[in-house]
């Protein structure tokens, strides 16, 4: 599903719109959806994000979301069930698990990657997983029809990149700065120097997340040869402003503020 994605979206001379969402945050309705909103509104990719006590890859839009989603009860077993609820909404959208390794070793990683698989997800990111220790993870991902994404950062060395292309499927996720996610105002000159470097090795599509926040960074990013970006944290942003008490208030206004915005994006991320 993924390639096939990527296949219908370079027919249509359009870049790949990923969006990352912490499912609980606030409370499990408001992030189906939140989810369902996106897909109405042409979202390519759904980056399912499982929230966690420690966060270590995360700013602090997705600190406080991972934070009041586990205060709400959210656990690892809810959000795979919560993907079953996404794919009765559409059976077709590729579906990406987000999910710190502390996680899926404790839930067991063939396990989990089997749930997922069952669930509907297509693909998983480990943030903070390295190709050196990743065998597992390969062996079960192949095994259960999983890709396992890989995260490159603008310090990666060529030396380094070839590792990672050389397992990688799916997609790579490429990070426009180092450090955590989070809005950030421009683009540094790195991540443009990083995916020209990184299309040397392969053609594998290139995603390029982290601080992504405006209809101008995607332009950027896809006239520099990326496939595609990624945001989470300025959806985050919009809907937070609508938490009070760690519930969501005036939920239709807070969904109409989400759709002009990934609107925007969307339209963006036209190569025309």
């Amino acid at each position: 599903m993924i390639n096939e994605k990527f296949a219908e979206l370079k027919s249509k001379k359009q870049g790949a719109f990923m969006t990352h969402v912490y499912y609980g945050d606030p409370d499990e309705n408001f992030s189906v959806e939140l989810i369902k909103t996106l897909i109405r509104n042409n979202v390519d990719i759904i980056e399912f994000g499982i929230p966690f006590s420690d966060p270590t890859a995360d700013g602090p839009t997705f600190m406080n979301a991972c934070t009041r989603a586990i205060k709400n009860s959210m656990t690892p077993a809810k959000c795979i069930e919560g993907i079953k609820k996404i794919r009765a909404v559409n059976k077709s959208i590729p579906v990406i698990v987000t999910s710190y390794f502390n996680i899926v070793y404790q839930y067991g990683v063939e396990k989990f990657i089997k749930d997922i698989k069952q669930a509907g997800a297509e693909g998983l990111i480990i943030p903070e997983a390295v190709i050196e220790e990743s065998d597992d993870l390969q062996n079960y991902g192949t095994m259960h029809g999983i890709d396992i994404i890989y995260l490159i950062g603008p310090y990666s060395t060529d030396e380094r990149i070839k590792k990672i292309v050389k397992k990688a499927s799916g997609f790579l996720y490429l990070c426009a700065v180092a450090g955590v996610t989070g809005v950030r105002e421009n683009l540094n000159n790195s991540i443009l120097d990083l995916i020209k470097r990184t299309r040397r090795y392969t053609d594998l599509p290139l995603m390029v997340g982290f601080g992504i926040s405006k209809p101008e960074h995607a332009k950027i990013l896809l006239e520099n040869g990326a496939d595609g970006i990624i945001i989470g944290s300025a959806v985050g942003k919009i809907y937070e402003k609508y938490i009070s008490k760690d519930r969501i208030i005036d939920e239709n206004r807070c969904l109409d503020e989400v759709s002009g915005f990934i609107k925007e994006i969307k339209d963006a991320c036209n190569k025309e």
